[in-house]
């Protein structure tokens, strides 16, 4: 009997979860959820991007495949620019240059951390269900961080992009005049 009347006595203090809910206020119940919402949607998102990087043969996401191919023919081609225009041009070359040694090393800092994302566990099942979890986790924390130098990049080819058209421009109108002062017109 003094076990049911400290039941009840409990009742009538502590509220049932079900109660409480039902005294919050719309506004109150509205955010909280949205915030389970909010974290259904990433716990999806997390767990798909471990799907994704579980099945994948290289040990990545689709996405930092496709960035790490980009960010490989991206760092080749501005290696090998210095060695394709004369270096004495004009100071377009000389800004090409920099920017190309910038782009070089935004490429770099990508794909070190696509290295470091990358799942490396190929023999046991469940070291690799745990490993591409783990991948999937570090993608989502360094997701501001890639998307910083992936517009870095983007920001930087659009520079590139222009001065090569300047300079190009120079010089067909440097050949054109010298053409037009070696040969007369044409």
């Amino acid at each position: 009997m003094c076990e049911r009347a400290i039941t009840s006595a409990q009742k009538h203090v502590l509220p049932s979860a079900h109660q409480r809910i039902r005294q919050m206020e719309p506004l109150t119940a509205l955010g909280v959820a949205g915030n389970v919402l909010q974290c259904v949607e990433f716990v999806g998102k997390l767990f798909g991007n471990t799907y994704k990087i579980f099945t994948s043969l290289e040990g990545y996401s689709a996405d930092n495949a496709h960035l790490k191919d980009i960010c490989e023919k991206l760092l080749d081609l501005s290696k090998r620019l210095p060695n394709s225009v004369n270096f004495s041009g004009p100071q377009n070359y000389i800004s090409i240059f920099q920017e190309a040694e910038l782009c070089q090393k935004n490429c770099k800092q990508i794909l070190d951390i696509t290295t470091k994302l990358r799942t490396r566990v190929k023999d046991r099942k469940t070291s690799r269900y745990w490993s591409s979890f783990k991948s999937a986790l570090a993608e989502v924390w360094m997701t501001d961080e890639i998307e910083a130098l992936r517009r870095r990049i983007t920001d930087r080819g659009s520079g590139m992009t222009l001065l090569i058209s300047v300079a190009t421009r120079l010089v067909a109108a440097s050949m054109k005049a010298t053409s037009y002062h070696c040969c007369g017109r044409f």
